[in-house]
């Protein structure tokens, strides 16, 4: 038998947990609320990097989440982050203008593909053309190469929903080729299914990130990422399937019907 659920907080992911193609998903919005008028926190956390925190932030209140201080993460942030602990000074940088002010916000210096710099960071570029097989710079590949600058993704999502719902290339595979050209593998990707981006966030509250339950869809990413910070993990059913696996990231992993599900699985009173 399963011990009760004992969290501080929730960290739930967005796109296809909370949300799809737009769309508020049934029951979301009383289970974030209920979490909330429990005196629990609410943390979204999702593999997101081109776009900032402020703006998810804006997109979330006006769907009708409640967002309190701190409480939105992505892959940018934990990148950022992740640099700006290891002393990193300049970057160049494959990506949007949103990954751009997340390492900036962390004292990065953005520079051009073929100026000096100490990484390269590859974030989603929604206008990138995967038919090209040399995304970056030819010296900036040989740096790489030569491991004179460190190569750092900000997640290897192969795909992510688009607004229609359907599946868009994501940032794993502009990585992949960006690997390819230079002829190693990244150096790192701390976004999910590392524990990165859970452990910032706990931090940032004061919280053991092994009381915070993550809420998600995917059995790869949001499994994964508890599984590596020893938090406990509910799914939705979209991943399902996978969860009935014997994989260790799912092994404890709770599988709810829905998102609806949360407050009871929680013991909680549903709020409107």
């Amino acid at each position: 038998m399963r011990r009760p659920l004992d969290v501080l907080a929730v960290s739930f992911d967005l796109d296809g947990t909370l949300y799809a193609g737009g769309r508020v998903l049934p029951g979301a919005l009383a289970a974030v609320r209920s979490v909330v008028s429990a005196g629990m926190k609410a943390l979204y956390l999702t593999n997101a990097s081109g776009r900032t925190r402020e703006e998810i932030r804006a997109d979330l209140e006006e769907m009708g989440f409640p967002v309190g201080e701190q409480a939105v993460w992505t892959s940018a942030t934990t990148t950022a982050a992740w640099l700006a602990q290891r002393a990193i000074g300049s970057v160049a940088m494959l990506g949007t203008q949103g990954l751009r002010i997340e390492l900036e916000a962390v004292g990065m210096a953005v520079v051009g593909q073929a100026d000096p710099c100490d990484a390269l960071v590859v974030g989603l570029d929604r206008g990138f053309d995967f038919s090209r097989q040399r995304p970056i710079d030819d010296g900036l590949a040989d740096r790489l190469g030569r491991v004179e600058a460190l190569l750092v993704v900000c997640n290897r999502d192969d795909a992510f929903p688009g607004p229609d719902g359907n599946p868009q290339l994501g940032c794993g595979r502009l990585a992949a080729l960006v690997e390819h050209q230079c002829g190693r593998k990244a150096d790192a990707a701390p976004g999910k299914p590392q524990p990165d981006m859970l452990l910032d966030a706990s931090a940032a509250h004061g919280m053991d990130p092994r009381r915070v339950l993550v809420v998600g869809d995917s059995a790869v990413s949001d499994a994964g990422m508890a599984h590596a910070a020893g938090a406990p993990c509910a799914l939705v059913p979209a991943s399902a399937a996978l969860a009935s696996s014997q994989a260790p990231e799912t092994a404890d992993a709770f599988i709810m019907p829905g998102i609806w599900a949360l407050p009871e699985l929680l013991g909680l009173d549903a709020v409107p």
